[in-house]
């Protein structure tokens, strides 16, 4: 190699370097900033932060193996939460909030239906957010038919009725699982560079099998996880990407690829259920050494044969004129 070619390379390297450390301290400082690490200082920080503790309550609810006066230091923030944004004089009638009043009416009232009794903290707590709120109604989580989700039909109808299945009944063949994957490449990626890959793993259901140490490293699983029959963990190879602007194409990438596996594994009957990969980095690091990758994790998607019938969490949607902005000029 010619000196001017070392030179050159060593050049563009260094560029690179220092450009990639300017950009992810961009991106730390900016996230810092504008997320909840911050701290909750307006409206949607409080909706956002209600929505996720609302969510393990429903979650909760629809558990396989559902446990009573379970979560009850998460519902009690959620309360306070709720009573602090109230107290603001934020709206009260965004649909993420009122969904988040429901559910706690909804926690007390699967007690009150079980004869299971509750803390009287929590009780004392929830009838004062009924005088506060006495109007709104308890929109129960859904009691799903297998038929009834899997039946085929347009776009529309397919992504109106594909949902977390946190309940799994046996195996899924592996030959169907291989020909979900398989439609799931019709999804696009920047410049046809196809990063994706996908670690099957599957439950031997024996101690210290390479489930278990996958699933016990993930954080949103428990009560469910361990029924699953298997994982797919959906990674990105980061040496198909050449500079420092490109630092968020595979998480691009993959997210788009993975709700298309999330479509074909609907297609094919088969219950999933999208994990984060949000791992500190002892177990990013021993992620990467038990499926022996350097690839940058996108998503843990637990897998199985659905039930007959199947508790879903409802998982609210914002109101549609919420989320988009039309710039005419």
């Amino acid at each position: 190699m010619k000196l001017i070619e070392i030179y050159k390379r060593i050049r563009r390297g260094t560029y690179n370097y220092i450009k990639a450390i300017q950009m992810y301290a961009y991106d730390a400082v900016h996230f810092y900033k504008h997320s909840l690490s911050y701290g909750i200082d307006n409206e949607n920080k409080f909706l956002g932060a209600i929505t996720l503790r609302a969510h393990v309550v429903e979650k909760g609810i629809t558990m396989p193996d559902r446990r009573y006066n379970f979560g009850a230091d998460n519902l009690m923030t959620l309360i306070t939460l709720c009573n602090e944004y109230y107290q603001k004089g934020y709206n009260p009638k965004r649909t993420q909030f009122v969904a988040a009043l429901s559910v706690i009416f909804e926690y007390e009232l699967i007690h009150l239906e079980s004869n299971h009794a509750i803390p009287i903290e929590i009780t004392t707590a929830i009838s004062s957010l009924k005088e506060l709120f006495p109007n709104v109604q308890i929109e129960r989580q859904f009691v799903l038919n297998k038929i009834d989700i899997f039946r085929q039909g347009d776009f529309k109808h397919i992504a109106e009725n594909r949902h977390s299945i946190r309940n799994f009944n046996g195996a899924v063949e592996m030959s169907k699982v291989l020909e979900a994957i398989h439609l799931a490449q019709t999804a696009p990626s920047a410049c046809n560079r196809q990063p994706i890959r996908v670690h099957v793993v599957e439950n031997h259901q024996v101690d210290g099998c390479l489930f278990n140490k996958v699933i016990n490293l993930q954080n949103g699983n428990r009560g469910f996880g361990q029924h699953a029959d298997k994982l797919l963990i959906v990674s990105a190879n980061t040496e198909t990407y050449s500079y420092p602007l490109e630092r968020h194409a595979m998480y691009i990438d993959g997210g788009i690829f993975t709700m298309n596996l999330l479509y074909s594994l609907h297609y094919y009957n088969i219950a999933a259920c999208t994990l984060n990969t949000s791992l500190l980095l002892k177990d990013d690091k021993l992620l990467k050494q038990l499926l022996a990758t350097d690839d940058e994790f996108i998503a843990i998607i637990a897998i199985g044969d659905c039930p007959d019938l199947v508790p879903i969490a409802r998982s609210n949607r914002k109101q549609t004129d919420s989320i988009f902005t039309i710039h005419h000029k």
